[in-house]
């Protein structure tokens, strides 16, 4: 169980790195999620979900190592799509903002999904599971029990401030 608390808060944090580095180059005042702290959860969750894939469904998969990763990069990008769809409209519903909105986008399926972004996810979660995850794992490993304790206290306070300020 901490394994997988420890995964959503290092690939949240990466995921706000990420997202923030690209809002810098487009919109200079803007940083990546909702939370006063260094996370965006959407990733941590997205990286959840493939860690669950790989172990029910793509480890038990027994065919031609082609097929078995173009059948990984389909479910990667269908479960993290369907991610980004309920992370989108969960933020609608609870904060009344939109904190992404294809609807401009070629291909897109309303405000939270399209389909280039779909194949995005798809690629991503295809070199996570085969490449990253391992590596990723060594560090996650070492992260100690007080370390996960504290950041779920701060990520606990930090939900409590964002919800009864925005």
């Amino acid at each position: 169980m901490i394994y997988y608390v420890n995964s959503l808060y290092v690939y949240s944090f990466f995921g706000f790195v990420m997202e923030s580095m690209v809002y810098k180059f487009k919109y200079l005042n803007m940083h990546s999620g909702i939370f006063y702290g260094p996370i965006t959860e959407v990733y941590g969750f997205g990286v959840i979900a493939l860690i669950i894939l790989k172990k029910y469904l793509i480890d038990k998969i027994k065919c031609n190592k082609y097929l078995k990763v173009f059948v990984t990069f389909i479910l990667c990008a269908i479960i993290l799509t369907l991610i980004e769809y309920i992370g989108g409209s969960t933020l609608n519903v609870i904060f009344d903002i939109d904190m992404w909105d294809y609807t401009k986008k070629e291909f897109n399926f309303g405000k939270y999904i399209c389909l280039d972004l779909a194949l995005i996810w798809g690629l991503f979660g295809t070199l996570y599971i085969y490449y990253v995850k391992r590596y990723v794992d060594k560090f996650i490993d070492l992260i100690s029990f007080k370390a996960t304790f504290l950041f779920v206290v701060i990520n606990i306070v930090d939900t409590f401030f964002t919800l009864i300020t925005k």
